[in-house]
């Protein structure tokens, strides 16, 4: 098995050994890659053996545009799979963040904010944009293919909502591992 991407909250991926990416919280770990080790540990602990201590949230910003679903999928996925959570929850969270920043793009001007944090039973993602508008449920029209991605988000989420912020909103949503 090759190296693992392991997502930045610069946007990057880095990709390190499979031994170092698989090292449960808690764990030692050898610091493999500089970027982690600067971001990870202090200046004193590079390339000593230290604690993998829980997961710092994975922030990037995406372009307003059709593309951006499928990387904020992957920037899900990885984490997801970095920090053990389940298959299912990490296909669960792919849908998810698929709806919300799908309806970003569809409703709001400008970039639009992904934030992934790990939470204590699996992950929260939020979806920030410039828009106030708060997201509305609608009815389903049988014959259209539209209108069902709020539906989803509560079908797989344990609780999701929206908080207003002073330059738009964060549609926020949290599923367990």
């Amino acid at each position: 098995m090759g190296p693992v991407p392991i997502p930045r909250p610069d946007g990057l991926v880095t990709d390190v050994p499979p031994d170092a990416a698989r090292t449960p919280v808690g764990a030692t770990a050898r610091c493999h890659d500089r970027w982690m080790c600067d971001h990870a540990v202090t200046a004193d602990q590079r390339g000593a053996d230290v604690r993998n201590e829980p997961a710092a949230p994975v922030a990037v910003t995406l372009p307003a545009s059709a593309g951006s679903s499928a990387r904020a999928r992957q920037v899900v996925g990885d984490a997801a799979a970095a920090w053990g959570l389940s298959e299912d929850a990490g296909d669960d969270a792919a849908l998810v963040v698929t709806e919300l920043v799908s309806n970003a793009v569809d409703h709001a001007t400008g970039p639009v904010g992904l934030t992934v944090s790990r939470t204590e039973s699996g992950l929260r993602i939020e979806v920030a944009d410039g828009s106030s508008a708060l997201p509305q449920p609608r009815p389903v029209q049988v014959d259209s293919a539209r209108g069902r991605g709020l539906i989803i988000v509560a079908a797989l989420s344990r609780a999701w909502g929206t908080d207003p912020t002073a330059d738009g909103k964060v549609v926020w949503a949290e599923l367990d591992g």
